[in-house]
Formats: C-alpha cells, sequence, structure tokens
C-alpha cells in the first residue's frame, strides 16, 4: 500500500476558514502560579507564563505519514491544516502517589491539572500543568499504522534568562543513545540563553 505524507501542523490542531481562529484554552498550575495558554489559528501557539510574566511560547506541529489514506489535500505547502477541526476539550485534576523505583523515594507526589484538545482524525494533544512545569504530548487513537516522521516546535523565551546548562562533553553521533542512559553527571554552565 502506498504511504501518502500527512502534515499534521499542530497535531492536527488548526482548523478551516477562522471557525477556532485565534481563540485560546488556558491551563494553570495546581498552585496558579504557572499558566499555559494554547491559541488555535493555522498553528497550535502555547504560551507558559509564570506569575503573570511570559517565560516561553512555542509552535507545536507533527509530521505524520499514514498507509492508505488521501488526507494531503487539506494541507498546504507550509503545512498549514485548513481542514482540521476540533471535536472537544477536556480537562481532569490529579493529586496522588506514584511509585518511584528509580529515585530515592519509594513514592513522588503526582500533582497537575491536564487539559486533552481532541481533533479530527483522532489526534489529541494532552497537556499537564504542574507546579513545577508544562508537559506535553500528542496521542493517535486510530487503529492504523502510522510513522511520525517530525515532531517538533520551537522556542521564543520572553527574555534573556540566565540558566543552569549541562552540555553533552564527547558528543559522538554514533553512539546519541549512551548520553541518555546516565544521570547527567556532567558540568554545568552558568550562562545567558543568548
Amino acid at each position: 500500500m502506498k504511504k501518502i505524507a500527512l502534515m499534521l501542523l499542530c497535531a492536527v490542531a488548526a482548523m478551516t476558514a477562522g471557525a477556532n481562529n485565534g481563540k485560546k484554552y488556558t491551563l494553570a498550575s495546581p498552585d496558579g502560579r504557572l499558566q499555559a495558554e494554547v491559541e488555535l489559528t493555522n498553528v497550535m501557539r502555547c504560551t507558559l507564563l509564570y506569575d503573570g510574566d511570559t517565560l516561553a511560547g512555542w509552535n507545536i506541529y507533527l509530521q505524520a505519514v499514514q498507509a492508505g489514506k488521501g488526507f494531503y489535500e487539506e494541507y498546504n505547502a507550509d503545512g498549514d491544516c485548513y481542514n482540521c477541526r476540533l471535536k472537544s476539550v477536556s480537562r481532569r485534576s490529579e493529586d496522588a502517589m506514584a511509585e518511584s523505583p528509580f529515585t530515592r523515594q519509594a513514592r513522588m507526589r503526582d500533582h497537575y491539572n491536564e487539559m486533552q484538545m481532541h481533533f479530527k482524525g483522532r489526534w489529541t494533544v494532552e497537556f499537564r500543568a504542574y507546579d513545577e512545569g508544562l508537559a506535553y504530548r500528542i496521542r493517535y487513537g486510530g487503529k492504523e499504522a502510522i510513522d511520525i516522521m517530525e515532531e517538533g516546535g520551537w522556542i521564543d523565551f520572553g527574555k534573556d534568562y540566565e540558566v543552569w546548562a549541562p552540555y553533552v562533553s564527547q558528543y559522538d553521533k554514533d553512539k546519541r543513545d549512551v548520553m541518555f542512559e546516565t544521570s547527567f553527571e556532567n558540568l554545568y554552565t552558568h550562562a545567558r540563553l543568548s
């Protein structure tokens, strides 16, 4: 079966002809200090704020290949999706203890607020706001096999923050998987983002 490329920019979160143009969805951390604003236009844009100050903003996109589906015509050359529709948004909160076999503590608190954005085509973008940060993931609920070709985004920071960054010393492109097997006990550099 011939594979047809689908550009699922913003995890199929963009919409047609202004149906959801510019609509914002907000998610706050349990303590309310961290806030994520997700805006849907022809791309999905997430902005992260802490106590009202913008920390960062980024666009979320996904490029997938799906066998036997002819949806390519719904996307333009830039990957903007003009026939993708938000079906529903669901929310929930969690405050539980989770098993933690790889840390010093046997159990850790798992406390977050969650927002799931469900789109036509069985795609869901799930955001979780913790007091310490924000996580997101893209899920596909279809039974057909797909290949994820590219997922990513680019981050714009609110200002030129100072950071502690662990750089990989002795990077070897043929042994990239090895660097993820350590606890990153490395030298950290204190510098500005720029």
